[in-house]
């Protein structure tokens, strides 16, 4: 078992982005141009040649195309929550929040994000929302980072859980399992009082899961004291923390963690 420092863990895998160049192929004309043949009329000793057609120009090569832009990798992240899930895809400029089909009411959404604007303040204006069927779009100025994305998804996260809670209270602590994926690959933690249970993809050698909770070590220094970590199997580790700490303060520890991973794999 090892001591983790900061509270603040982030995770997820991350696989590279493959891009593929497209070049355009010029293509060669093939036609023969037509020979003009002087007719000699009768009665006449000679006429003047006629020039013979100028040959046609060759056809100008296409130029080659631009290399594509590499495509933009999304902030991808699922709760799982009392049967329930919640998908968020985030690009820049804007979210998609998927919820499920015929439970959340447009007025359901309409609260909750007037209760959001209430608690935000002036920290999001100018941001807009939508719904489609069941697709609760967010419109936001275009420029936020990844890791900020992140952890705006976090907090959005955490405040459904919440609203939840307060509409369906329940005797017992609910674990919440929510799952980061970055370009193909994913990252669960599941979140229970005073623990959690990482999963991550099992190629991950124990040695290079040690070394990155040394490197937060190092990072975080002794901020993240009572925090520890067991590897407790192929591909999960097991986390304890103080049961003082709550699922917002966890979940966004987790978002954190996660983006601290894919900078440290250099992805």
């Amino acid at each position: 078992m090892r001591n983790i420092a900061k509270i603040t863990l982030t995770l997820i895998l991350s696989a590279l982005l493959v891009l593929s160049l497209a070049s355009c192929q010029s293509s060669d004309g093939s036609g023969q141009a037509a020979q003009i043949v002087a007719v000699q009329p009768q009665g006449q000793e000679s006429v003047q040649d006629v020039p013979p057609a100028p040959a046609p120009a060759a056809p100008a090569e296409k130029p080659e195309a631009p290399a594509p832009a590499p495509a933009e990798i999304p902030v991808e992240m699922a709760v799982e929550y009392r049967g329930y899930e919640l998908a968020i895809e985030s690009y820049d400029g804007y979210t998609d929040v998927t919820y499920p089909a015929g439970i959340v009411t447009d007025d359901d959404i309409a609260s909750f994000m007037a209760a959001e604007s209430a608690k935000y303040g002036d920290s999001v204006s100018g941001v807009t929302y939508s719904v489609s069927g069941n697709t609760l779009t967010l419109g936001y100025p275009e420029g936020v980072g990844a890791a900020d994305r992140r952890a705006l998804c976090a907090a959005f996260i955490t405040d459904v859980i919440d609203t939840v809670n307060a509409l369906y209270s329940s005797a017992t602590a609910d674990s919440v399992k929510v799952t980061h994926s970055y370009d193909g690959y994913s990252l669960s933690i599941t979140i229970e009082d005073g623990e959690a249970l990482l999963e991550y993809p099992d190629f991950l050698t124990s040695a290079e899961v040690e070394g990155f909770f040394g490197a937060v070590n190092l990072e975080y220094g002794d901020t993240l004291g009572g925090v520890f970590y067991e590897i407790v199997g192929p591909g999960q580790v097991s986390l304890t923390y103080p049961e003082s700490v709550g699922f917002a303060e966890a979940n966004g520890f987790v978002a954190i963690l996660v983006t601290t991973l894919i900078a440290y794999a250099g992805l």
